[in-house]
């Protein structure tokens, strides 16, 4: 039966006896829950279960006993729920994912003078970029950005089941070469060294206007240092990243005659004596 109430049998025997006998029989209400039907989702996102009920026990599959929760792995959730009564019921629900929106703009980048570069997510559904276009791609151009510039782009995309997803890249507009060179003084003692500094780029190849380089230090150095032996102009080029964007800058060291200093023959004077000593070969002059 599937109704509660009071049952009677009556019993008769093979004499024509009877007998009768009652049972109550109460019928419990089973727990109600509604899982719904299977869905899928965006890997970003989660999904409600609610298998709750008045005083009732909830137990999943995975070993889980909240009656509300939330998921976003793809699975089978089974959810078994026992009333007051100890009657119980048993719900399944699937969940599975929708491909993941992943657009994928690549590593930051440098762009040189005149070069160019597109920007690519991928296939997708739609597309809203930084600079406010919904193309597919976009197109950058150096010389429409300001040489030196380091701007950020980003863009975000859907797929057709409704995931979104972002990527953002760094372009560093490379600037020109504007190579120059400084030093504290332009002349040098013979036998004396100076520091030279160049800028105005990330690459520096020195050397004299004739290609040697045996007075330099270090010929690749931002700051080598020079022993000129005669008056030498110096040579630096200034490149950075870009192969074709090169400037060269150029710095002239005098070189300094040593005097010849003379304070005349040596002589012998008696203990005592003066001696007037006449020291030529120099502007100015020291003595001990």
């Amino acid at each position: 039966t599937d109704k509660s109430g009071t049952y009677m049998v009556v019993a008769t025997s093979e004499d024509g006896c009877e007998s009768t006998d009652e049972a109550e029989v109460i019928i419990h209400p089973l727990p109600e829950i509604e899982l719904g039907m299977d869905a899928s989702i965006c890997p970003e996102d989660s999904y409600n279960l609610d298998a709750s009920c008045v005083d009732c026990e909830v137990v999943w599959n995975d070993g889980n006993t909240d009656d509300v929760r939330d998921i976003n792995m793809a699975g089978e959730y089974i959810a078994t729920v026992t009333n007051e009564f100890d009657c119980s019921v048993v719900d399944t629900f699937n969940l599975s994912l929708y491909e993941a929106a992943m657009p994928d703009l690549g590593e930051d980048i440098e762009l040189c003078l005149n070069e160019s570069v597109t920007l690519d997510p991928g296939f997708f559904s739609t597309y809203q970029w930084s600079i406010g276009t919904d193309a597919p791609s976009i197109d950058l151009f150096a010389a429409d950005v300001f040489a030196g510039a380091v701007v950020t782009y980003w863009v975000d995309v859907s797929t057709p089941d409704g995931c979104v997803g972002s990527d953002s890249i760094t372009v560093t507009y490379l600037p020109l070469i504007n190579s120059l060179i400084e030093a504290p003084a332009d002349n040098v003692c013979l036998g004396d060294s100076l520091q030279l500094l160049a800028s105005g780029g990330t690459f520096y190849e020195w050397s004299d206007i004739n290609g040697n380089t045996a007075s330099i230090s270090d010929p690749f150095s931002q700051r080598p240092t020079v022993t000129p032996t005669e008056n030498t102009t110096y040579q630096v080029i200034v490149g950075n990243d870009c192969p074709t964007d090169l400037d060269t800058a150029y710095y002239e060291v005098a070189v300094l005659e040593l005097p010849n200093g003379d304070a005349g023959q040596d002589t012998c004077i008696a203990e005592g004596t003066d001696i007037f000593l006449n020291a030529t070969g120099g502007e100015t002059y020291l003595g001990n």
